[in-house]
């Protein structure tokens, strides 16, 4: 039979949250990649996230200069 140990979850900051703070502390925004970088999370979850954020009204996005790519920024 296998044993499941179940630990407890470490305090800090929930992924939604640490998105905003980074799209705070950076005024000409972020791209997908950038952010994925400084979060070590995958696309997909920051998807997840900037959803709701964007939904929220606190992130906005644009489109770069070269309109390839989307920038999000503090709304």
């Amino acid at each position: 039979m296998v044993k499941l140990k179940f630990i407890q979850a470490r305090g800090g900051l929930t992924t939604t949250e640490r998105i905003l703070q980074i799209i705070q502390n950076n005024p000409r925004g972020l791209t997908m990649k950038s952010l994925s970088q400084e979060t070590n999370r995958p696309i997909s979850m920051l998807n997840i996230c900037l959803r709701n954020l964007i939904k929220d009204k606190q992130v906005k996005v644009r489109l770069s200069n070269n309109r390839m790519q989307q920038i999000y920024h503090k709304a």
